[in-house]
């Protein structure tokens, strides 16, 4: 149903001016403009929370009624108080609910619930508004009495002994008792000759006539009121309906109930019966007294009020013996509790100094530390200035070879022909893209022992853009010193550094696996099944101690039989060359001993990876089965004379 837009406009303004009649504290006005707002639009938006609101907080401003606030029948059952509190709770909070009122109505529905979920103030919450709504009874019967203006008389019935109240036309008549719903015989109870004593909360009566005597079997009596129509019977069994014979009201059903004010009132009559009777009895002892009676009984009045002075004086006197004592005790514990603080105060500054020295010497230390690790860094970037500077000069040369003379070039990159592979045809122009890190020719020995990062290539005429790639040594003393000897490290992290461009195929040998640790770090290290030439650590020992680093180069050929594990480091076995073959390596031994492991911190003796291939197919011989060919290129001098071998 589409709203008027005049009404939602009207609507609009009217809600407009109950946010500023709350805000003037108005909260009457302001929810009457709320509620016809509500009337015109009850769609538009935060207007029925606003109404929910200002009704909340209209309740709380008369006085904090509980279940009104949380719009629940009075004694609700605890399960639809917890639903209309989730309701409520939903419709009010602030984050949802940001409009005029929404937050005091929040805090007073969840005072509300607090209350009426915890049991105990539940129940002395309960009892105070039975109370106030008996009171509230009692004064509605009390302006409204049923027999204003008739003529009534006290009864009481004779089987349970309860004193009622009805019309004269009754009198002598055949009734139903109102409380035990047993027939009996109305007959008069004149106040003028009846004594009222109460006992344990309940009026007992005894009647002074001795026809009332006779016809109630001399049974105390007991007063109350009754409400409801009473059927009344004659003596011939005639019912007889009493209209308004009875003077008691439901609870919650009608204006009065079981502590109407007609009891009240008539309670009060009964004390004015005895208060009349006192006096007189009192009278009465006074004349009859001698003086010396009276002389004794005011004597045992001040001896009474003197016991009563004492006995005070007495309580008095050990409340302040008590109220002293724990003072003294407050006092002492406070003393105590005082040492224990300066004590701990003192054992605090002990230890503050304690640290205090502790941090002066850790601050020594991190600046020792520091120092060393510039002088360090400081070693380590000038290791790499020199390192890049000559393999600056030693790219340099070989580019400066090739572009001079061709016959020379030749003459300096000519390698024996493989005995079955092809190993050229794995570097052709075609074989290089973007992002490819190969392996570049030392121009020391030829070994493929430099990396370099592809950035473009150009096929025709061919040229490559390249970034070297240096390594990390993160200040690690055992690599400088390596590096330092002569012997270049081809595993670890590499860092690109400068750019070249270089239109030469004869100087790159393989692509390299590698994985990018970083933006521009690669990791490089040997992977299972690659075949590597190691350092022969004869030739690196005390033996060899007095020859150069290039004398020294004497290698080992080796497979990976696992990838390299920063945890466990790797295992390798040794490969010999086969007789009458150029380049084709088989395994030493067979087995388990022949398994080396070799230590994370030992891939330095890695010298450079050698490009092979496992000899399979049917056109190899039976005897090359599970054999490697290896790239001539990458393979020193010494190892390409046929018949070379173990």
């Amino acid at each position: 149903m589409e709203t008027d837009p005049e009404a939602e406009r009207e609507a609009s303004r009217l809600k407009g001016i109950a946010e500023t009649k709350f805000k003037n504290s108005n909260l009457k006005s302001a929810l009457k403009h709320a509620k016809k707002a509500q009337r015109l639009a009850p769609s538009l938006e935060g207007l029925s929370s606003m109404v929910t609101a200002f009704k909340i907080l209209r309740v709380a401003s008369k006085s904090k009624e509980w279940y009104q606030i949380l719009q629940v029948e009075p004694f609700s059952h605890i399960n639809t108080i917890k639903k209309q509190y989730k309701k409520l709770a939903l419709i009010l909070h602030p984050d949802k609910n940001p409009h005029s009122g929404s937050e005091e109505a929040f805090k007073l529905v969840g005072e509300a619930f607090r209350v009426l979920s915890d049991k105990v103030r539940r129940k002395e919450y309960d009892m105070r508004l039975r109370i106030k709504i008996q009171d509230e009874k009692v004064a509605l019967d009390d302006n409204d009495d049923g027999f204003a203006g008739k003529e009534t008389f006290w009864t009481a019935c004779s089987r349970c002994r309860l004193l009622h109240q009805f019309e004269r036309k009754y009198l002598d008549q055949i009734l139903v008792c109102p409380g035990c719903k047993m027939s009996f015989e109305a007959v008069e109870a004149k106040e003028s000759n009846v004594v009222r004593v109460f006992r344990s909360g309940r009026l007992s009566e005894k009647m002074g006539s001795a026809d009332l005597k006779t016809k109630m079997g001399n049974v105390g009596l007991k007063r109350k009121t009754v409400s409801g129509d009473t059927k009344m019977k004659g003596s011939a069994g005639s019912g007889v309906d009493g209209e308004s014979g009875d003077s008691r009201k439901e609870m919650g059903g009608g204006r009065g109930d079981w502590g109407g004010g007609r009891l009240r009132r008539r309670t009060s009559s009964v004390g004015e019966v005895l208060a009349r009777s006192k006096p007189k009895l009192v009278e009465d002892r006074e004349e009859s007294m001698t003086l010396a009676e009276m002389q004794l009984e005011a004597k045992r009045r001040a001896n009474q009020a003197k016991l009563k002075f004492k006995l005070k004086e007495k309580e008095m006197e050990k409340r302040g013996k008590k109220e002293k004592k724990r003072e003294k005790e407050i006092e002492r514990h406070r003393a105590l509790k005082n040492k224990d603080l300066e004590v701990e105060g003192q054992q605090a500054a002990e230890r503050i100094v304690d640290l205090e020295n502790e941090n002066g010497v850790l601050a020594k230390k991190i600046v020792d530390l520091r120092t060393k690790k510039r002088r360090t860094v400081k070693k380590t970037e000038d290791l790499q200035i020199v390192r890049q500077e000559t393999l600056k000069k030693s790219v340099d040369l070989v580019i400066e070879r090739h572009k001079t003379s061709k016959t020379k070039d030749l003459e300096i990159m000519a390698v024996e022909d493989s005995d079955f592979y092809d190993f050229d045809r794995d570097r052709m122009e075609r074989s290089f893209k973007k992002g490819q890190v190969w392996a570049i020719y030392d121009d020391d020995d030829g070994m493929p022992r430099h990396y370099g990062l592809i950035d473009e290539v150009s096929v025709n005429p061919f040229e490559v853009k390249i970034s070297w790639l240096d390594l990390q040594s993160n200040g690690d003393e055992g690599l400088i010193c390596w590096e330092k000897q002569g012997f270049h490290v081809s595993c670890g992290r590499f860092k690109v550094s400068r750019k070249t461009s270089i239109d030469s195929l004869n100087i790159f040998s393989h692509i390299v696996e590698c994985e990018r640790a970083a933006r521009e770090v690669y990791r490089i290290f040997p992977t299972k099944g690659s075949v590597w030439a190691l350092y022969n650590e004869a030739a690196l020992g005390i033996e060899g101690s007095n020859l150069s680093a290039r004398d020294r180069r004497s290698y080992d050929i080796v497979v990976l039989l696992t990838t390299y594990s920063e945890m466990h480091g790797l295992s390798m076995a040794y490969l010999e060359k086969v007789d009458g073959f150029k380049a084709v390596f088989k395994r030493r031994e067979i087995g388990c001993h022949a398994i080396r492991w070799l230590e994370k911190d030992d891939v330095r003796l890695f010298s450079h990876q050698i490009p092979a291939r496992k000899l399979t197919g049917d056109e190899i011989p039976d005897s090359l089965k599970d054999c490697w060919e290896l790239d001539p290129a990458s393979l020193p001098s010494d190892l390409l004379t046929i018949g070379w071998g173990s």
